[in-house]
């Protein structure tokens, strides 16, 4: 029979409730809905008419049904975040000579499981908690784990309350939301006593991002995970050091995240590492900008700044900064992104803790960054902000020569070296470095070159630019090298062999 519903009205026509007289003539269905959290929700009638409810409690009408009419009420998609399932009552009849007030729809959240694996369990003692819930045990051998009945949109949060007995073990993707299915992708593992080495995510809203400790298996951190450990259990004096070994992807290269490293090398010491951090950034439009530039500020100042295509930069100042404490004068090392209206912005990744040194002021707690538009002209590259406009100019690059500018081809650090025209370089090692010291290699000095070798000086006599050498790391960088010969090979007009470590020629593109 073909329903004589010519109108459909949302539930907010009438404030009356049950009763009333219907909105527009003729009769109504009414239908009363309760506990309604979720959103897009839609309720038919016959098939047909399209209703959204309120996203509260109230109720839901169905006008001008034909006396006659026999109706059937039923939900065509259930409530979403949190996710829902709502059920009709009395939802069946036929239309009489009076409005129809009787059926209800009444909405229950859904509840999942949050579990997970467990590897190399071999004693007892372990125990497991999310949030501020009951901590669960878990045996000796077991190979997995449960919390049962958490409510779509509820937060989880799981952690290790205590150790199993003369083990350690390290978790894995342990917080998060629960959305519309059982959460599967927990992972512990437990291995001899000892530390492990993890931090903090930020920004971090898609997958694809992977990271790896000591040159080991890549850890996948999950979409929208805030904290991540590595398996890996260290021992006092061991050391670490974490790199990406994949961004994010997206539709395009130049459409997609970009994340930077801070505080990802070190020494273990007496306790678990949880510092290290990883800044994201959403980034587009970047194709044609990646590059090594120089800025020339006078005074024997020449500034560096590194854009790499993957949406990671570095800046490093070669001058001695007085107004600044001797942490870093200006190194530093984060993401960028440009727009496709030519508008840029920058994150800080918090590397060298110097404050307010670098060209981008962002080391705050939470950096904002700077913000501006950026434009190139052949090897020019212009960048206006707030601040002011800085003009960069690319740095030379001889392929048959150590002349250039040079990235490191061993992780997703944002290092880079600069071999400039007269005798001097830049070295800067992005990632900060706490068994070394703040500055992670940040460092600058005289060299010349002898065949296939080339010799580093540091003495107070090698004043690049009319400025003093500087290493403050006393490790990073070429400094263990000062006075001696270090070989190196130009493997291809795009890359480099230094004292058998790959380094990739890095020009602007385009």
């Amino acid at each position: 029979m073909m329903a004589a519903c010519a109108t459909a009205c949302g539930g907010g026509e009438s404030t009356s409730g049950p009763g009333g007289t219907s909105p527009t003539g003729g009769h109504r269905v009414a239908v009363a809905i309760t506990n309604l959290q979720g959103n897009g929700t839609v309720v038919q009638l016959n098939g047909a008419n399209d209703q959204l409810p309120l996203p509260t409690n109230s109720f839901l009408y169905f006008t001008n049904v034909s006396k006659g009419t026999q109706f059937t009420i039923s939900v065509k998609a259930q409530p979403s975040s949190p996710w829902q399932t709502c059920a009709i009552g009395g939802g069946t009849g036929t239309m009489g000579d009076l409005d129809i007030d009787g059926p209800t729809m009444t909405c229950t959240t859904n509840v999942y499981a949050v579990r997970g694996t467990v590897g190399g369990l071999t004693a007892g003692g372990l125990t497991l908690a999310n949030g501020t819930g009951n901590p669960i045990s878990i045996a000796s051998g077991a190979s997995a784990f449960e919390f049962a009945g958490i409510a779509s949109g509820t937060n989880y949060a799981v952690k290790v309350v205590s150790q199993p007995t003369g083990q350690t073990c390290a978790l894995n993707n342990g917080s998060g939301m629960v959305t519309n299915a059982d959460v599967a992708n927990l992972t512990l593992t437990c291995g001899a006593p000892g530390f492990t080495v993890g931090g903090a995510a930020s920004g971090y809203g898609s997958s694809g991002l992977a990271l790896s400790l000591n040159g080991g298996a890549s850890l996948s951190i999950a979409a929208g995970s805030s904290a991540f450990t590595f398996a890996n259990v260290l021992q006092t004096g061991n050391q670490y050091s974490i790199v990406i070994t994949a961004m994010p992807p997206g539709s395009a290269s130049d459409f997609r995240q970009s994340c930077a490293l801070a505080r990802a090398r070190g020494k273990i010491g007496t306790n678990n590492v949880t510092d290290a951090f990883v800044a994201c950034k959403a980034n587009s439009g970047l194709a044609g900008y990646d590059g090594v530039y120089a800025i020339d500020a006078g005074s024997g100042r020449r500034d560096f700044l590194m854009l790499l295509s993957d949406g990671t930069y570095s800046f490093a100042d070669r001058t001695d900064d007085p107004t600044c404490p001797q942490n870093g004068n200006g190194a530093e090392y984060g993401v960028y992104s440009r727009g496709s209206s030519g508008t840029f912005s920058v994150r800080s990744a918090l590397t060298d803790r110097n404050g307010a040194c670098g060209i981008w002021d962002s080391q705050a707690a939470t950096p904002t960054g700077l913000t501006g538009t950026m434009s190139r002209t052949n090897d020019v590259l212009t960048l206006t902000t707030s601040d002011g406009t800085y003009v960069l100019n690319a740095v030379a690059s001889v392929a048959t020569s150590l002349v250039g500018a040079f990235t490191r081809a061993d992780g997703v650090d944002g290092s880079f070296v600069v071999f400039e025209p007269d005798g001097t370089y830049l070295y800067q090692e992005a990632q900060e470095a706490p068994s070394l010291s703040v500055t992670a290699g940040w460092e600058r000095g005289c060299y010349t070159v002898t065949g296939a070798s080339f010799t580093t000086s540091l003495a107070s006599s090698c004043k690049p630019s009319g400025l003093p050498a500087l290493d403050l790391n006393n490790a990073g960088g070429f400094s263990a090298y000062n006075g001696a010969a270090i070989p190196f090979t130009i493997d291809s007009p795009t890359s480099i062999t230094i004292d058998g470590r790959k380094y990739r020629r890095l020009v602007p593109a385009g």
